[in-house]
């Protein structure tokens, strides 16, 4: 349990960080263009999803850095194109999208499996975060009047969603996942069976 808890830590403080780079960054870069603004969303989120994947937990999936950075942008850049109209629809879009890519992935039934529930994960925990951090974000401006450490609990909030979403449901399914990835188990069993059915067939003859 206390490896999970330290697997949440140093994410979450990243994404923090991120967050108060991304606000300084949008006003020192895009600020002299405006258009440029409309891209805070897709830069924090690809931050923070990659921030993601330093939490190391026991068997969940594996995400590359680069597929984390890109899943993420392509969520923060769904949110941006869907929120100025339905906000609750754009955050769901995104949690489905940033939950799919951070999935295994795998080809088996267990992979697809995998993805559905990573899915279902985004859709839902996604719109809670969001909401639930933009609230968090203004009795932080309200009650200390600052906008960075408002623009660090909204990347720290963002960064134990992206977490939770990764965080593995079926524990024990993992360790069934990695039986099957042991060297020559899979040719063991198939001549186990081809013995199987050789002992079948002589007794049958015998018989």
């Amino acid at each position: 349990m206390k490896a999970e808890i330290k697997s949440f830590i140093v994410p979450v403080l990243l994404s923090g960080v991120w967050g108060v780079i991304a606000f300084l960054g949008g006003y020192a870069v895009f600020n002299m263009f405006s258009p440029g603004r409309a891209f805070f969303y897709p830069i924090l989120l690809a931050g923070v999803v990659f921030a993601s994947t330093f939490s190391k937990f026991e068997n969940g999936s594996v995400v590359s850095g680069s597929r984390a950075a890109v899943t993420g942008f392509a969520s923060g850049f769904i949110y941006l194109l869907v929120s100025p109209l339905f906000p609750l629809l754009a955050s769901i879009l995104a949690g489905a999208c940033l939950g799919g890519g951070l999935s295994a992935g795998s080809r088996r039934f267990g992979g697809f499996l995998d993805g559905v529930i990573s899915t279902l994960k985004g859709m839902i925990i996604l719109p809670l975060v969001i909401v639930s951090g933009e609230f968090l974000s203004v009795l932080a401006l309200i009650y200390t009047n600052s906008v960075l450490l408002c623009c660090f609990i909204w990347g720290a909030w963002l960064g134990l969603g992206v977490c939770l979403i990764r965080f593995p449901v079926f524990g024990k399914g993992g360790k069934r996942d990695e039986l099957r990835m042991i060297p020559g188990l899979e040719e063991f069993r198939e001549e186990s069976r081809e013995i199987e059915r050789d002992l079948r067939e002589f007794n049958e003859g015998i018989g």
